[in-house]
């Protein structure tokens, strides 16, 4: 099944990020703003509330594998952020790394069994 979307011109729909279609999608976009959708039968609605913490592009998103309100993000302004969707949006950003690398972090993954994040950027550096 194919869901038509309408939202922002300038936000990039995830994949991979909502192992069950029920759950809200965030997605980040290159003016560094942060959205969840909402999938429906037929389109996605994209909530009102904006996550703009980060200073430009949003590159990576994932929600935790242990806590079900939390999502991390990392962004070309070399942060990492971890949010809580419980909070209203201009306070979710509940934890900043502000320098995570020497450059763009391009990725990032939660550890499934430890509260841990690992972190990539282009230069293949890791860090956790």
């Amino acid at each position: 099944t194919f869901l038509h979307f309408r939202g922002p011109r300038r936000g990039r729909l995830r994949d991979g990020l909502v192992p069950d279609p029920t759950r809200l999608s965030p997605d980040g976009d290159c003016t560094r703003h942060i959205h969840l959708w909402t999938p429906r039968e037929a389109d996605w609605l994209v909530s009102q509330q904006t996550y703009s913490a980060h200073g430009s592009s949003v590159e990576d998103i994932q929600w935790s594998p242990n806590e079900e309100h939390v999502f991390a993000s990392c962004s070309t302004d070399k942060s990492i952020r971890v949010w809580d969707d419980r909070a209203p949006a201009y306070k979710a950003c509940m934890i900043t790394v502000p320098n995570a690398h020497d450059s763009d972090v391009n990725v990032l993954n939660w550890n499934r069994t430890e509260p841990f994040l690992v972190s990539g950027e282009m230069t293949e550096l890791s860090r956790s």
